[in-house]
C-alpha cells in the first residue's frame, strides 16, 4: 500500500491474512492530541493512527516519512519510533520506544508491526542540534479495503 502523498507506505507480506479473509485498515494522520512523548525527544513525523479489526498472521512493514536531515549513521542512531496502543483508555497516550531502520540521506523510517497502533518517529533533541527544515505533512483520513488477493 503506497500512500507516499500521506507520508506512509505499508508492505503486507503474502500469507499475512488467511486465504479467504478480507480486511479493512483505517489510517488517520494526526497533527495534535494528548500525547506523552519520551523526555528530551521531538517528533519528526506525523502521528499515524493505524487500526484493523483483524489480526495479521505476519508482521507488516510500515514506512513513515520524517523531516529530519540524516547525513550519517550517527544521525540515524538518534532516530526511533514511538508506539501507543490504539485501545488505550487513559489520556494522554503513553508511548513506548521501538527501534526501526533509518538510513543517511533518506527521509523514511521502517518498522515491522505485529499489531497496529498509534505510531510516529522521534529524534533525540540533545544529540541532534540541527534545526528541522521542510516539515510538511498532509493530514487526511482514509481507509482502503484489502483482501488476501492484494497481499
Amino acid at each position: 500500500i503506497d500512500w507516499v502523498g500521506y507520508g506512509l507506505k505499508m508492505d503486507i507480506p503474502p500469507g499475512a491474512l488467511p486465504a479467504d479473509d478480507n480486511c479493512t485498515i483505517a489510517i488517520k494522520a494526526i497533527t495534535s492530541g494528548q500525547f506523552s512523548i519520551p523526555q528530551h525527544s521531538e517528533v519528526v513525523s506525523s502521528y499515524y493512527w493505524i487500526y484493523s479489526p483483524r489480526k495479521f498472521l505476519k508482521p507488516v512493514d510500515v514506512q513513515l516519512q520524517h523531516c529530519a536531515r540524516l547525513s550519517s549513521e550517527e544521525d540515524c542512531s538518534q532516530m526511533q519510533f514511538i508506539i501507543a496502543r490504539c485501545d488505550q483508555k487513559e489520556l494522554p497516550y503513553k508511548f513506548s520506544i521501538k527501534n526501526g531502520v533509518f538510513s543517511p540521506n533518506n527521509r523514511q523510517g521502517l518498522i515491522s508491526l505485529a499489531n497496529f497502533s498509534i505510531i510516529a518517529i522521534i529524534r533525540n533533541a540533545f544529540s541532534f542540534p540541527r534545526p528541522l527544515n521542510n516539515c510538511y505533512y498532509v493530514f487526511k483520513v482514509f481507509s482502503r479495503k484489502l483482501s488476501s488477493q492484494n497481499t
